[in-house]
């Protein structure tokens, strides 16, 4: 989750949550955080209480427990307001709006986001404005609003510049590279991810070195330039995994299989998927567990093995489409209809394809399962060279 900025990281706030952590990650964390604790929280004033539930949601956010971490934002949102307390308020709707993203409900998460910035504003803190119109920018990206995002990212990249905040401008930039990527500007957005990069090593910020390193190796990747690809993904499971950044682990194992099955080793690629799958697993991320379904199908109709890439794909496209990942649901019609092109099911191909082809037009990229879906096409080549 984003960083809280300006909440008082007190000696008790730190332990509280440390404490949290502990539970939420035991054997019984799937049910102390919301008996034990918000038992004990009531007995504290009414604005502790709401510190309390927010560090109890941020716990159960640390383990993926959005859904349930979501529910004690909003608790102390109600107090909040009761209490008239906008840094309190401001910080649970940006916490509702964090849980919400990682749902996948990116409007909601837009909106939630929109008051928080409008309450920090108010309150005169600029540093938490930025970082909330940078998740604004995020979450337009998660709905690919590209343009949408660029505006928002932007915003958010002035005020972090005017109050001379590196770690805020790195954040910006390296948000904003990948929305560039995106737009197709891979040269730009390699110039981008390298300069917040830099800024990131400057003040220290290995997560953020990380991020940088993820959008480099997928800009590679997308110039079809599997070698660095390889080498960066390699940087990054090293880097990810010395912080313990498990989302950019997941997504460096997904490159790693990406660079496989381009270079045609469609078994290695599934490895690296499974592992993505089963990490995705692991943390709760649903994002990543999408990605690697969807991924893992390919690879698997490129074994020939139809029956489970059938299922994984199926399930690739229900999940993106519960969480709105449009980009991701296109490619696995557009694979799945392929898979059924080769069993001979040409009506359900069709079916599949026009809605991959749809989606892909719905995100301006009318020409993107014919002339750039390398994935899907792989599986065109290999099945049809193994009948």
């Amino acid at each position: 989750m984003p960083p809280h900025g300006t909440r008082a990281q007190t000696t008790s706030w730190d332990a509280l949550l440390e404490k949290l952590r502990g539970v939420c990650r035991s054997e019984l964390g799937a049910e102390v955080p919301e008996q034990e604790y918000a038992i004990d929280a009531s007995r504290a004033g009414q604005l502790q209480r709401g510190s309390s539930y927010i560090a109890i949601g941020i716990a159960l956010g640390e383990i993926g427990r959005f859904p349930v971490a979501e529910g004690y934002f909003r608790r102390a949102l109600v107090i909040a307001e009761s209490q008239d307390s906008p840094v309190l308020a401001a910080n649970a709707w940006a916490d509702v709006g964090v849980a919400a993203a990682e749902q996948g409900r990116f409007q909601h998460a837009i909106e939630n986001y929109r008051n928080a910035v409008d309450l920090w504003l108010r309150l005169g803190n600029e540093k938490m404005a930025a970082a909330n119109l940078a998740n604004i920018g995020n979450a337009h990206f998660g709905l690919f609003q590209l343009d949408s995002a660029r505006m928002a990212l932007q915003s958010a990249l002035k005020i972090a510049q005017g109050i001379h905040d590196t770690a805020a401008i790195a954040n910006c930039q390296a948000n904003l590279a990948n929305v560039l990527a995106a737009s197709g500007k891979l040269g730009e957005a390699l110039n981008m991810f390298r300069e917040a990069k830099g800024l990131f090593v400057h003040v220290g910020d290995k997560s953020g070195q990380s991020q940088c390193l993820a959008g480099e190796a997928m800009v590679y990747e997308a110039r079809g330039e599997t070698k660095n690809a390889s080498g960066a993904y390699l940087q990054l499971v090293e880097s990810a995994r010395s912080t313990g950044d498990r989302r950019n682990e997941g997504i460096a194992l997904l490159g790693l299989g990406n660079a496989q099955l381009i270079e045609g080793d469609a078994v290695k690629a599934a490895r690296y998927y499974t592992l993505a799958l089963d990490l995705a697993g692991q943390t709760g991320d649903r994002y990543l567990q999408a990605r690697s379904l969807g991924n893992l199908g390919t690879a698997l109709a490129a074994e020939r093995d139809f029956e489970k890439a059938t299922g994984a794909l199926e399930e690739a496209i229900r999940l993106s489409g519960e969480l709105h990942l449009p980009d991701i649901q296109a490619r696995a019609h557009w694979a799945l209809g392929l898979v059924f092109e080769v069993l001979g099911r040409r009506d359900d191909a069709i079916a599949q394809q026009g809605k991959g082809i749809a989606l892909f037009e719905r995100l301006g990229m009318p020409d993107f399962g014919q002339s750039s879906g390398h994935y899907a096409e792989f599986v065109r080549r290999s099945t049809t060279r193994r009948r």
